[in-house]
């Protein structure tokens, strides 16, 4: 090999190595918000929360993991509930929740991207669409996003047992 050609390999050799690298990695995160209930006045109506965005900062590449909710009402009896994001105008992308439980986990929204705006809707079933007598009147809500993003490792140059030397 040919004392110039056996330069240029180590020359090479020395630039990938010293190159910056930048690996991904992956990283864990949540945000918690409170949507504030909504008084329901009568039975077989849906009445819903307020909306809440995703905290700032969220990032875009996120993906949804695990989702735990809790809502609160002054009467639960008779009560359907389900946990909601805004998908477009007048459209809602929704899990029923179960009957009976304030609280809960799922993991429906995975893989999704945690930028979402949450909000719940209750109603009261009977028979008889009614005025409710006392109103039933909810409480705080809570909705915690746990979520995974990909985030740049900072670029930093490889420490290599290679140096260059004149001939």
């Amino acid at each position: 090999m040919t004392t110039v050609r056996r330069l240029g390999l180590v020359i090479a050799a020395a630039i990938a190595v010293l190159l910056p690298t930048s690996a991904a990695r992956a990283a864990d995160a949540g945000y918690v918000v409170n949507p504030t209930g909504a008084v329901l006045y009568q039975t077989n109506w849906w009445y819903s929360s307020s909306t809440v965005n995703a905290l700032p900062g969220t990032p875009a590449a996120s993906s949804i993991g695990t989702i735990y909710w809790s809502y609160s009402i002054s009467n639960q009896s008779n009560v359907i509930a389900q946990l909601c994001n805004p998908n477009g105008p007048g459209q809602l992308l929704c899990l029923d929740l179960p009957n009976g439980w304030a609280t809960g986990n799922t993991t429906a929204w995975a893989g999704l991207s945690a930028q979402r705006a949450w909000l719940f809707r209750l109603a009261v079933l009977d028979p008889v669409t009614k005025v409710l007598s006392p109103y039933r009147y909810g409480g705080q809500h809570q909705v915690i996003v746990n979520y995974t993003y990909t985030t740049p490792s900072p670029a930093r140059a490889q420490d290599s047992p290679l140096r260059l030397v004149s001939r």
